[in-house]
């Protein structure tokens, strides 16, 4: 009896081995096998550049390190800022083979961006979708900058003046255009220096200028006011003029004595 029942069990096995096989095999059949299917680089930053200016294209790879031909079904680079072009669609990645998507970062706007690059793809007689993802990260920055942020003029006597230096700096790749420049209102508000018609590109001689503005007060009182610079860039295309700081200045008294007695009668202004 034992031995029959040894002989019966050792039948099953193959039975058993073969059920054990085949639902492992439906397992993995749930779950797309893309190890040996790679998106490089998995992140690249683009860095700073200028509002509707592009980067240079980077290439990012798909990698086949399959033993089948890989399929690739859609590529797509998220957000607005982000644009691609690829060679991965057009036909079968042959094993051990790859293609390239070269990526641009375009700012439509300042401040930081994070989208990512996203592969979609199946290996050949196999409709399994797999996805690949790298992340994709880029700074817009103005197309033109003033410094400092803000000229604050404080307390200044009528009759004199004041004055803040402000840099006009082209971060473009091109020429930049100026079609004016206004300190306002004016007065109290001027401008001692006038701007250029144009400022050089990024990076060469002349893709700077410095802009005296004045503060002559004509009365008591706080002014408030604006300097502001127009040009071509996309940037003030898009959205208005990002390119103002704001003024401010103290209109003080005409001190006489006795009053002021040399700045420390009771109504004088501080020295």
């Amino acid at each position: 009896m034992k031995i029959l029942s040894l002989l019966l069990s050792l039948s099953m096995l193959p039975v058993l081995a073969s059920a054990q096989t085949t639902a492992n095999t439906s397992l993995a059949g749930q779950v797309p096998d893309d190890s040996c299917v790679e998106l490089t680089p998995a992140s690249y930053d683009f860095g700073d550049e200028p509002v509707g200016f592009s980067t240079s294209a980077e290439p990012f790879y798909l990698l086949n390190g399959c033993s089948v031909n890989l399929i690739v079904t859609s590529v797509n680079a998220t957000g607005q800022s982000f644009s691609q072009t690829n060679d991965c669609t057009g036909g079968p990645i042959m094993p051990q083979s790859y293609c390239t998507i070269p990526t641009t970062f375009t700012p439509t706007s300042t401040g930081e961006h994070n989208q990512q690059l996203i592969v979609t793809d199946h290996k050949q007689g196999n409709g399994q979708q797999l996805q690949q993802t790298s992340s994709l990260a880029g700074t817009g920055i103005h197309d033109a900058a003033i410094t400092p942020t803000s000229c604050s003029f404080g307390g200044v006597q009528i009759g004199n003046e004041a004055f803040c230096t402000v840099t006009i700096k082209n971060n473009e790749p091109t020429r930049l255009t100026i079609n004016g420049c206004q300190a306002s209102p004016n007065p109290p508000f001027s401008e001692e220096t006038s701007c250029p018609d144009s400022l050089a590109k990024k990076g060469e001689n002349g893709d700077s200028v410095n802009i005296t503005l004045d503060f002559s007060p004509y009365g008591t009182g706080l002014y408030s006011g604006q300097f502001a610079v127009t040009t071509n860039s996309p940037e003030e295309g898009q959205n208005g003029n990002p390119y103002t700081i704001p003024l401010t200045g103290v209109g003080l008294p005409v001190c006489h004595p006795p009053q002021c007695c040399n700045g420390s009668g009771p109504s004088c202004p501080p020295l």
